[in-house]
């Protein structure tokens, strides 16, 4: 039986962690989580984290396997790039290719040298002093090697600037964090695939989010398709032909947050991934392309081509809604039940009943997820609302 390596073994790679057993692979986990659900699903696991490329190596080369996943996480695609690079291994991306897409610097960096639209930013280091920062403020500092919003805030003066640099330094490894101006925008995400250097567009959604206290940009839905869809798929067509062109991607996934403000289209941060929002399981419903199979065929046995109809893709036949749920701080005493929520096609909790709940900082606090559906916007909007109505009037949590 051939080995499979998945780095992560949470709730987003339950679906891919299922998908490979049931294709017959022997499938080893790594995650730094002792209790990950995924753990459960995998025939055998590694208590290690996802970001320690020597420890991953390790158990690669131990393991002899044959492949590396990853799915809805960034980090780990930087130690696939490693891993898969030291062994021999089919991956989708090299290694300096995974440093550009998983490093905030080298991101940026490579933003400007290529012409790319992007907010300004500057570098900091923990002994920055007021005279050193370039920007207007308000500005938004990030670490340059996180993810889930962690080490995310508003910045509105020095002084907050201060009160951040701990925090944020608290979430990288790196001697430097990211400021940039804020930039009043709608984000979207857009979602595809590569294949010899070539991209297609799956969906392009509107990323909403939320703030608690100065952390910002927390990801409460994905709306299908974004509003700025009929309006600005050409020009967000041809910044993602540009992204993949300069940063050299020619195979695999992709995954590009966009900011639409005052300024015009810029983009945020980009990703070689399947995205974290349930990508692997709406995009079907959207579009009829099992994104999770393609994934695993791409990684495993690729096509010599692949024939996807751009101009088809684009031509809208749903309208949808994923539900990144959360819920207040406290002890959780009911949750809602999404299947009996006419509205809910998909959806699950990931706590139960007698959980604490810590306070909201960063998309690890979701509690689940629910996806609703329409034939039109309006109707959308209305399964919204009844969805919405419903959820919070069931959710029962003690503070």
């Amino acid at each position: 039986m051939e080995k499979v390596l998945v780095l992560g073994a949470g709730q987003s790679q339950l679906n891919l962690i299922k998908a490979l057993k049931k294709r017959g692979y022997y499938v080893i986990v790594a995650d730094y989580f002792r209790h990950s659900p995924g753990k459960a699903f995998a025939d055998k696991s590694y208590l290690s984290s996802t970001f320690d490329e020597k420890e991953i190596l390790n158990i690669a080369r131990k393991e002899a396997v044959k492949a590396l996943f990853t799915l809805g996480t960034d980090q780990p695609v930087r130690t696939m790039g490693y891993v898969s690079e030291k062994l021999g291994l089919r991956n989708f991306l090299s290694y300096e290719q995974a440093l550009d897409m998983t490093n905030k610097k080298r991101m940026k960096l490579k933003f400007t040298s290529c012409g790319i639209p992007t907010v300004a930013y500057q570098l900091i280091t923990k002994a920055c002093h007021s005279s050193q920062i370039h920007l207007e403020y308000p500005l938004v500092i990030k670490p340059l090697d996180s993810q889930g919003q962690r080490g995310i805030f508003l910045i509105r003066d020095f002084k907050e600037l201060k009160k951040a640099l701990p925090v944020t330094f608290g979430f990288t490894s790196q001697e430097e964090v990211l400021v940039e101006r804020f930039y009043p925008s709608d984000e979207i995400t857009v979602s595809g695939w590569v294949k010899g250097g070539r991209a297609t567009i799956f969906t392009v959604v509107d990323r909403e989010t939320f703030s608690e206290g100065n952390h910002i940009g927390i990801c409460k839905g994905h709306r299908y398709p974004s509003r700025h869809f009929h309006r600005m798929k050409e020009d967000i067509y041809r910044l993602t032909l540009k992204i993949v062109e300069d940063f050299g991607i020619k195979e695999g996934p992709i995954y590009f947050q966009m900011l639409i403000g005052g300024e015009g289209l810029k983009v945020n941060e980009i990703a070689a991934r399947i995205g974290g929002a349930y990508e692997d399981e709406y995009i079907p419903l959207v579009t009829g392309v099992d994104v999770l199979e393609l994934l695993i065929d791409e990684t495993l046995q690729p096509r010599e081509n692949l024939d996807f109809d751009q101009e088809e893709l684009f031509n809208i036949k749903a309208h949808g809604y994923i539900h990144l749920l959360f819920a207040p701080q406290g002890k959780v005493i009911r949750l809602p039940s999404l299947d009996r929520i006419p509205e809910v096609v998909k959806g699950r909790f990931f706590v139960e009943p007698g959980v604490e709940l810590p306070p909201i900082e960063n998309a690890t606090q979701r509690i689940g997820y629910a996806m609703v559906f329409g034939k039109n916007p309006s109707e959308l909007e209305h399964n919204n609302q009844t969805f919405t109505s419903i959820y919070w009037d069931q959710l029962e949590v003690t503070i």
